[in-house]
């Protein structure tokens, strides 16, 4: 049977939408499908990357997604403030879906369509469509099963609408000042207009479990602090995302997967873009099927490298500090050189930069008594 497509790529969230446009900016002439079963391309989501995170080859279709972009950002810890000098770029799901769903004759989006199976070379829709192609690429989202030897960052994130300007021009990517409650817990604040403010409370902890509206509701406290009106509220968001110290097994069917389900992220800080562009660029530059996989072979190597170190900081952070003492390692942590934090998200970490982060005297709250109960526990 003749293939439909060349490429039907199964979830659109960010790894699958960056994906269709890399083959659709790289590779015009193929045909592809993209496959999500909510209604709206990236869900209701905001994702941040530092600009040198992305490759040259990539800003021509990730350009028109950027929304927001600020020279630098600043970092609050209870002992430390510090402005860091890092192009900073937000991307909107908004954006995404309108690049996604815009007239293509090559490209076909089924939004509302959920994928009851996918194979080597087809997928078959809950309706009965089946997706004949030359290669599946399984991009959906996290499984709900809740993964083994992981902590875990949650969070939920308001666009406040305010009666009066606020009066900040700089990104706050940390705001540690404020009580830590279960875990590391900061504010993540982005100016997006005079009168628009996103805030998100944030929480590096061992359960997987959200209240959403206390967290609404710290924030709304929050924002009483900084001297802030709330007029209304514009987008919500909301997630919880893992953050391991054991190798995850891949949750995707078929055998080329990206996005969380084929472990592409920053096991320590969930950041997503720069694994998704490297996924998408390799994707866009494979000669076939077998080439692709050879590919992602290749890559999978490099980012594992940068993979077990960041989920050995994971390990240290959970394992050897009580939640109330994890700010502390952040603290100290963005008290190291420009580039080595820059890094130290893009994951190309040297090995300098991982001697910088591990040397010298341990942070504030480090607990050997608590480190050995959490390896008797393995």
């Amino acid at each position: 049977m003749r293939p439909d497509y060349h490429c039907v790529i199964v979830g659109g969230g960010l790894h699958g939408a960056l994906t269709a446009l890399a083959l659709a900016h790289h590779k015009p002439e193929h045909r592809i499908a993209l496959v999500e079963q909510a209604e709206h391309i990236g869900g209701h989501h905001l994702w941040s990357f530092h600009a040198d995170d992305a490759p040259a080859e990539a800003k021509p279709w990730l350009a028109p997604l950027v929304q927001f972009e600020w020279p630098n950002y600043e970092v609050r810890f209870s002992g430390h403030r510090r402005v860091l000098e890092h192009n900073y770029r937000t991307i909107t799901s908004e954006a995404l879906h309108a690049a996604v769903t815009q007239h293509s004759p090559k490209r076909d989006v089924f939004l509302s369509a959920k994928a009851r199976e996918c194979t080597e070379h087809s997928v078959h829709l809950a309706d009965g469509t089946v997706l004949h192609s030359k290669m599946v690429i399984d991009a959906r989202g996290p499984s709900s099963a809740v993964p083994r030897g992981s902590g875990f960052q949650k969070f939920v994130g308001l666009e406040l609408l305010l009666e009066s300007d606020h009066g900040i021009t700089t990104p706050i990517l940390m705001d540690a000042s404020i009580e830590q409650i279960e875990g590391f817990r900061f504010m993540y604040v982005l100016p997006f207009g005079p009168r628009r403010l996103f805030v998100e409370d944030t929480y590096f902890c061992e359960s997987p479990i959200l209240d959403v509206a206390a967290l609404e509701a710290r924030i709304r406290e929050y924002s009483q602090r900084l001297g802030l009106k709330i007029e209304g509220i514009g987008r919500r968001e909301s997630g919880v995302l893992p953050m391991p110290w054991q190798v995850q097994p891949q949750a995707g069917e078929a055998d080329i997967c990206l996005g969380v389900r084929g472990n592409w992220y920053h096991p320590a800080t969930a950041y997503s873009v720069p694994c998704a562009l490297r996924c998408a660029l390799a994707v866009a530059a494979a000669a076939d099927r077998g080439d692709l996989l050879t590919k992602l072979a290749q890559l999978a190597k490099t980012h594992e490298q940068q993979a077990k170190f960041a989920r050995f900081l994971n390990r240290m952070l959970f394992g050897c500090f009580e939640p109330d003492q994890r700010a502390h390692v952040f603290e100290r942590f963005y008290r190291l050189p420009e580039e080595t934090i820059r890094r130290f998200y893009a994951l190309e970490m040297t090995l300098p930069d991982r001697v910088r982060i591990l040397s010298g005297r341990p942070p504030r709250g480090f607990s050997l008594r608590r480190a050995l109960r959490k390896s008797a526990q393995g």
